[in-house]
């Protein structure tokens, strides 16, 4: 029958344990404790080792087998320290190996993101074919509503109902557009631009400009991704509004020279 034993009292048996006093059943339950427990097995070898510097401090000699056992002892903890060194080595190395691993996946992935996603490469106004239209207000459906809005103040949230105007904008891809009413108070014109390349243009620079009674909207800075990312329809337009009448559309070259891409024959 296996008896075990708890650490308190292995660790009252242990100088008669050391001394053979036990009995048979106690030192085959501390035999059996020990097998189990690295804590008992430490506090055992201290043990024997203090009793050997009193007894050579003394000048008292021990048995050869005593001796013999506590060399086995200090041989365990020698190689159970080179074993520990090792594993802590290889579990550096395990961590590092991790850690790199996950560092060139995450290099990976923003290399696609920034080839894939990033205006990067330039787009000649060559690849580009502009169009617009121009509404009076009072030609476009408006659709007047509410919605709630939440702004952040010193800290503070605060909701508030605003209206809205929703305009609804004949032949255009962008068939309505939800603004807020206040800023369409004033507002004659609405102005849909459509830009049509054979590349995604992930950005374009846009100033417009009033010349006299002329309306005119400069664009330039066209980009796309360094990997010239294609839309699947090649119909497939970038739009964008001015709240103006736009009576000319130009693009300037870096020599300051001025190409006309559309106007208003209306």
């Amino acid at each position: 029958m296996k008896i075990n034993l708890p650490c308190e009292i292995v660790r009252d048996l242990l100088p008669s344990y050391i001394d053979e006093l036990t009995s048979e059943m106690s030192t085959k339950a501390v035999d059996e404790h020990l097998k189990e427990c690295e804590k008992c097995q430490n506090i055992l070898g201290e043990m024997k080792r203090d009793l050997v510097q009193e007894k050579q401090a003394e000048g008292g000699d021990l048995k050869g087998e005593f001796v013999g056992e506590l060399q086995r002892d200090s041989t365990f903890d020698e190689d159970k320290k080179v074993i520990l060194k090792i594993n802590r080595k290889i579990n550096r190395r395990l961590k590092l190996s991790i850690f790199m691993g996950l560092f060139s996946v995450i290099l990976v992935f923003m290399a696609i993101y920034i080839l894939y996603n990033e205006a990067l490469k330039k787009v000649s106004i060559d690849d580009i074919e502009v169009t617009a239209k121009v509404y009076a207000m009072d030609e476009l459906e408006i659709e007047y509503g509410t919605s709630m809005v939440t702004e952040k103040k010193d800290g503070k949230e605060r909701s508030y109902e605003e209206k809205t105007a929703i305009l609804h904008i004949p032949e255009s891809y962008m068939s309505s557009v939800e603004v807020s009413a206040s800023f369409l108070e004033g507002t004659e014109y609405l102005t849909v631009i459509s830009l049509k390349s054979p590349y995604f243009l992930n950005r374009y620079t846009r100033d417009f400009q009033k010349q006299g009674e002329e309306g005119v909207l400069y664009l330039g800075g066209f980009r796309t991704t360094f990997l010239d990312n294609q839309p699947f329809s090649q119909d497939q337009m970038t739009n964008s509004m001015e709240f103006e009448k736009v009576d000319k559309i130009a693009y300037i070259h870096e020599d300051g020279t001025e190409t006309v891409l559309w106007e208003n024959e209306e």
